[in-house]
């Protein structure tokens, strides 16, 4: 694999898109923003995900360690992203992917500074807490956080972003909207990312919600159905305030799938069942923001 595939593909972990775009769109669709400065919303935060994956990839090799060592000693590469490999496996220098997350952070402010001169200030803050919430992320594994940092970073974060298309966005709403993506992508997704390196990384320190499902023995696919059924119990509290539409209730068409892919998932992580549980986690990311536009 060339070093330009690796800065391009691999690094940034694209995969994410179906995650962090619904979550932008979602919160500019609340605030009533234009189409044009959502778009530049989105722009800015997916490349403010690629850098944050890329400094994900250099501060778990440089600064947690997690993934140092042999390949049965580090994070393994997963079905869905091999993102956190290249410095380990010998491809890159720990400065390249520094470089290259510095790039991405770069490229995300451009749109970022046209909405602060077009739109509204706001966006300026809700950037700077952003791009900071990898480092909370990378710290967080040894310190039982990393689920709330990559939740509220792909979801309630985003949802703020987002509602900066608009001139005078609620960052409260915003914020409130953004809680079922936290829970379904920050905790039940994320418990089965991080039980599938917690053999590899728990004498190392790796302290989190998956880490822990594994040390004890928890079914992992029991615990993300029942994760997925709160994040559903929040989302129906946010209809009955009015904070999202009942038309979002199409998003519960994951439902299935989802349980489908984590039974036929396991404690083993078998590959077809993690890529159906991930794609039914990705239906109902998207079916928030259609779910919320119909309602309109």
């Amino acid at each position: 694999m060339n070093k330009l595939k690796v800065h391009i593909l691999v690094l940034p972990r694209w995969f994410a898109l179906p995650i962090v775009l619904p979550a932008v769109v979602l919160g500019g669709i609340l605030m009533g923003g234009g189409w044009f400065h959502i778009l530049l919303a989105c722009f800015s935060a997916l490349l403010l995900m690629a850098g944050a994956h890329s400094f994900n990839t250099f501060l778990d090799y440089s600064w947690t360690k997690l993934d140092q060592g042999q390949p049965h000693e580090r994070s393994k590469p997963k079905a869905y992203t091999s993102g956190q490999q290249p410095i380990a496996s010998g491809l890159m220098a720990p400065r390249e992917v520094l470089i290259n997350a510095l790039a991405w952070y770069a490229l995300s402010a451009i749109p970022a500074i046209l909405l602060y001169m077009w739109v509204t200030p706001w966006i300026i803050p809700m950037w700077i807490i952003s791009s900071l919430t990898t480092f909370w992320y990378s710290w967080g594994k040894l310190h039982y956080q990393c689920e709330m940092a990559l939740g509220l970073g792909f979801g309630s974060f985003g949802c703020m972003i987002g509602a900066c298309a608009s001139p005078n966005p609620n960052l409260l709403v915003a914020f409130l909207a953004g809680l079922p993506i936290v829970i379904v992508w920050g905790f039940a997704a994320e418990v089965a990312d991080q039980a599938m390196d917690a053999e590899a990384n728990w004498d190392r320190g790796l302290r989190n919600l998956g880490a822990w499902a594994w040390k004890n023995g928890v079914p992992v696919p029991l615990l993300v159905i029942l994760i997925f059924i709160v994040a559903c119990q929040v989302q129906s509290g946010l209809v009955v305030f009015g904070i999202l539409a009942p038309e979002t209730i199409i998003s519960l068409i994951a439902a299935p799938i989802l349980i489908y892919g984590a039974v036929i998932m396991g404690n083993n992580f078998n590959k077809v069942g993690v890529l159906l549980s991930l794609g039914a986690v990705f239906i109902y990311m998207i079916a928030l923001p259609i779910g919320q536009a119909l309602s309109m």
